[in-house]
């Protein structure tokens, strides 16, 4: 199913791209809700590029290094996935080792010279953040101003699922290809050495969790502690790193996730509760609010 939904062209409305892997999919005929349930996601499917039978939309910047490293992870179970056929949304029949490859390939488009994941989203009414922290408040500085969505913005969490997709792929596909995983192991590393470089607060001793640009496009951290450190423990980011400094960041972040500040007989809050009032509201991906999903992979981790 993923494979078969990845990106093949360059489609503005949906944020399809070569290689990406598509956010959600979902057929109306399928679906048993209400009209009132209905109505709004039809008018969205329009504006997304889709019809009111179906859409497809590319609206993630995540879904591409998971989707290499559940495929990683299943070929070590059963190497054969790799050579078996899929059918694409363009007609085409592609290896899952091809789709494989033009996922890790649509990673390798979106580093920049500054070594870091950007990107910014081509639909104005797509999803604010193209991450799981999706909502309009998932990612705020600390005064409480939204990032400026007219640039690309890195996310941490992106960079680390990024650093360990490519290297998962490279070892995965390695007989076959190589050229290319020399070169995504190349980008791994850079990658990693810039997240490493400019997420890192060392006056906070933790992670920002996003990275914007101000009016003059000058990248700016966002200063919020979130929760979104923890899913680098469950990637290969800290893999290599000199003991010490590998100790420093994984302390950092365990004993921040564990304070006081988000540790809850729920789990663990999206955003520290330092900043509970910032927003005004109890809001989506805030201070009072715990997701399984993020509890799940610090803890994972």
């Amino acid at each position: 199913m993923l494979a078969s939904h990845q990106g093949t062209t360059i489609r503005e409305r949906s944020d399809e791209e070569p290689g990406r892997i598509h956010h959600e999919n979902r057929d109306f005929s399928k679906w048993e809700a209400g009209i009132s349930q209905r109505t709004p996601l039809i008018a969205a499917s329009l504006i997304w590029g889709g019809t009111t039978k179906e859409f497809t939309s590319y609206f993630s910047m995540d879904s591409t290094p998971l989707y290499t490293l559940l495929v990683a992870d299943y070929a070590q179970q059963a190497p054969g996935i790799l050579h078996e056929e899929v059918v694409q949304n363009d007609g085409a029949s592609i290896s899952v080792a091809e789709s494989v490859t033009a996922a890790a390939d649509w990673m390798m488009g979106h580093k920049t010279d500054r070594g870091l994941i950007e990107i910014a989203r081509h639909n104005k009414y797509g999803l604010t953040h193209q991450t799981w922290k999706d909502s309009l408040t998932g990612y705020i500085h600390e005064n409480g101003d939204s990032l400026n969505l007219s640039h690309p913005i890195a996310y941490l969490e992106v960079q680390a699922l990024t650093v360990d997709g490519l290297l998962r792929t490279a070892d995965t596909l390695q007989a076959d290809n190589p050229e290319k995983s020399a070169q995504w192991r190349k980008a791994a590393h850079e990658i990693r050495h810039a997240t490493l470089q400019d997420f890192w607060d060392e006056e906070d001793q933790y992670f920002v969790s996003s990275i914007d640009r101000d009016k003059n496009g000058e990248p700016r951290k966002d200063g919020v502690e979130q929760s979104d450190p923890g899913w680098m423990l469950n990637t290969a980011i800290f893999d290599g790193l000199p003991p010490d400094e590998r100790q420093k960041y994984i302390t950092a972040i365990v004993t921040k996730l564990f304070s006081s500040d988000f540790l809850t007989d729920a789990g663990i809050r999206s955003r520290s509760v330092e900043y509970a009032e910032t927003v005004g509201v109890a809001d989506y991906h805030g201070s009072l609010v715990s997701w399984p999903i993020d509890t799940y992979m610090a803890a994972k981790g």
